[in-house]
């Protein structure tokens, strides 16, 4: 929650925007377009700037609307400006499976007794 939390009042600041209790809806609909198009890790890690994932932008609204519930809560601010942008979804990849015919041939991929040489592969 931190981070998205420092993110948002990072690029909030910079545009100059006012107090939480005046924020307009477009610029939290403006701060989510800015999530999809930054580049990953602010382009620091590889040379590749790969944009962050949708998972991520989602994962950013779902903080950020936890966060103003808690001040609509606390009486901080009158509503929730997140109640009125539409939740950002993302297709969830599907992780394959092993069955249970292929576990035999993928534990024989590992068993020690058929590497080609000692080093190959250690045991714990």
């Amino acid at each position: 929650m931190e981070l998205a939390l420092r993110l948002f009042t990072d690029y909030a600041e910079a545009k100059g925007w006012s107090q939480l209790s005046q924020l307009p809806v477009f610029h939290i609909k403006e701060y989510l377009v800015y999530l999809q198009e930054r580049p990953r890790w602010f382009g620091k890690r590889d040379q590749q700037e790969h944009s962050v994932s949708a998972s991520s932008v989602e994962t950013h609204y779902r903080r950020l609307k936890t966060f103003f519930n808690w001040l609509v809560g606390c009486g901080r601010v009158t509503r929730n400006p997140l109640d009125l942008v539409k939740h950002p979804k993302f297709e969830e990849g599907v992780i394959p499976t092993v069955s249970e015919k292929e576990m035999p041939s993928l534990l024989e991929l590992v068993d020690p007794r058929h590497a080609r040489t000692e080093g190959e592969l250690s045991v714990i």
